[in-house]
């Protein structure tokens, strides 16, 4: 490539990271690894939301808003329905209790 012109470079439009850019989140960072109903918390966020809300690692999502959370992908797509504000509500298991 040394003999070779360099490449310019042309920025595009991405439609796909706009759609997908969450509107609000609650800070936490999801366990991947996690094979069950819900999405597992691997860590929550110092000053955010899920913190604030009293959510611990291990915690499982089972629900956010009137959205049902039944893996890491349907947790990634229901924040970008919600509106910002100061309250929600949802669904967690936490050990063997549904709260």
């Amino acid at each position: 490539m040394d003999g070779q012109d360099k490449l310019s470079f042309t920025k595009t439009k991405d439609t796909d990271l706009q759609s997908s850019q969450l509107q609000s989140h609650l800070g936490v960072m999801p366990d991947y690894t996690y094979q069950g109903d819900g999405m597992r918390i691997d860590g929550v966020l110092d000053d955010r939301p899920a913190q604030k809300a009293g959510l611990e690692d291990g915690d499982i999502i089972l629900k956010i808003g009137e959205t049902s959370i039944g893996n890491i992908y349907d947790y990634m797509g229901a924040p970008t329905e919600l509106q910002q504000g100061p309250e929600g509500h949802g669904q967690i298991k936490r050990k063997d209790q549904v709260m």
